[in-house]
């Protein structure tokens, strides 16, 4: 199943949701310059505010309030949230693997 697997470190991957603010220091840069892999986690499709959903792919760029869905373990979820200076969305609580 996809993303239901052990991460490397044998750790549960889990689907997260980000809220990213306009004070996040990934603002309108590629997402290829900000190492998000170097966290573990990895980002899923981007749900942008006009209502429009959006892949990551290394030029596209995060704006003030994107929900972003995030996979990976608990810890490098949290370290991808931190780097973004991101909120987790409220009633988006982790789950194993996507449909888990």
């Amino acid at each position: 199943a996809y993303m239901s697997h052990l991460s490397p470190r044998q750790e549960p991957v889990v689907e997260g949701e980000l809220r990213v603010p306009a004070s996040s220091p990934a603002m309108l840069k590629p997402l290829g310059a900000l190492q998000l892999e170097q966290t573990g986690a990895r980002l899923g499709l981007i749900h942008k505010a006009d209502g429009s959903y959006v892949a990551p792919s290394a030029r596209v760029q995060l704006q003030p309030d994107d929900h972003v869905a995030i996979y990976g373990s608990e810890a490098s979820i949290d370290r991808a949230r931190e780097k973004l200076r991101a909120s987790r969305l409220k009633g988006a609580s982790p789950r194993l693997g996507p449909g888990k």
